[in-house]
């Protein structure tokens, strides 16, 4: 199976099949990651509902529509990697600021939120300032929801607080084995 998912995905790479930076119709997207899709039912068991986006005509910004196909692939072989599923769900929802992707199962529900095929997927997703969630539930199955902004992405603010500029000294990177710089008694000569 793992061929028969690489070949197509390798050629298309080699072709530029995903390199236009323009956009997509949300319609189209869904309906080409559909196709790629069927692809898992030959070799499992398994359903798969697909529920498009109710706005078909909607554009999306072609990395967005890129990220979601791969979203959803990941998350389909991740839940593939629990075994004892026999269904999966699809939707897609066209909001006016994002792309929200969910995907279900109806499996054993172990995917935990920290299974390094979830960080590829929630990287993937951070990088165009989305988001991404698993909702495991023993004997229930899983889900996993991104959200996809449509808008660019902006810069993390720097782990200090706003306004204040970070001290050469914290800057300052230290000598291994070295003690750290030790708070000065400030009080006036008298008090010491």
């Amino acid at each position: 199976m793992a061929i028969e998912l690489a070949v197509p995905a390798l050629l298309e790479t080699r072709a530029g099949g995903e390199r236009d930076l323009g956009q997509e119709e949300a319609g189209q997207a869904f309906d080409a990651l559909a196709e790629k899709l069927s692809l898992l039912t030959r070799y499992h068991d398994l359903t798969l509902e697909l529920a498009g986006p109710d706005r078909r005509d909607r554009p999306l910004p072609h990395e967005v529509a890129r990220a979601a196909r791969a979203v959803v692939r990941g998350a389909v072989l991740a839940m593939l990697q629990q075994g004892g599923l026999s269904r999966v769900r699809l939707a897609w929802e066209v909001e006016d600021s994002l792309l929200r992707v969910s995907v279900r199962d109806d499996g054993a529900g172990s995917l935990a939120a920290d299974a390094l095929p979830v960080h590829r997927l929630r990287d993937r997703v951070a990088a165009l300032g989305g988001t991404l969630g698993v909702d495991a539930v023993p004997g229930w199955g899983t889900t996993i929801t991104a959200d996809l902004p449509f808008g660019p992405v902006r810069p993390r603010p720097p782990p200090w607080p706003a306004g204040r500029a970070q001290s050469p000294r914290a800057r300052r990177p230290r000598t291994p084995g070295a003690r750290p710089p030790q708070p000065r008694d400030r009080r006036p000569a008298e008090h010491q």
